[in-house]
């Protein structure tokens, strides 16, 4: 008769770290927004994910996945979601680019703002409001690329 308690005790702490699972990887996905990640550009642009971002590929893929690509519907977190997705799924592919895009379209002109494309989701950076921005069409399309890749 001891037997059957100690089996209910294990059933429920493994019911409870499962939760406790799911519930860190929802705090770590409720957090992710355009500060998640950071581009420094000298020679060349170098794209590096936050910690909390970070913490994401280490939990299991698929569950991640699955939170992940419902992300990818909200603005602010289309991008830092896509890399997280690219780190997990294909960290072989890893192309960033920048594209300055000058006031009166002339190169005597400062900056206007910058595009960014990270493995063909594109993104701009607003030089003057120093604010991030990306396309209903680029989430729709990256969207689509996802769902496709992951089978949902």
């Amino acid at each position: 008769m001891k037997i059957l308690p100690l089996l209910l005790v294990l059933q429920c702490n493994f019911l409870f770290a499962q939760i406790n699972k799911t519930d860190s990887i929802k705090q770590h996905l409720d957090s992710l927004n355009w500060n998640s990640f950071t581009i420094a550009v000298t020679y060349l642009a170098h794209l590096k994910i936050s910690p909390n971002a970070e913490e994401l590929t280490r939990f299991d893929e698929k569950q991640v996945a699955a939170m992940l690509f419902k992300s990818l519907s909200v603005e602010s977190k289309t991008v830092i979601s896509h890399l997280i997705l690219f780190k997990i799924f294909e960290p072989e592919k890893a192309g960033l680019t920048t594209t300055y895009n000058y006031k009166n379209d002339s190169i005597n002109s400062p900056v206007s703002f910058v595009t960014f494309t990270y493995n063909s989701l594109s993104w701009h950076f607003n030089i003057e409001n120093r604010t991030y921005s990306i396309s209903d069409e680029e989430i729709d399309r990256i969207k689509n690329y996802w769902k496709a890749k992951l089978n949902l």
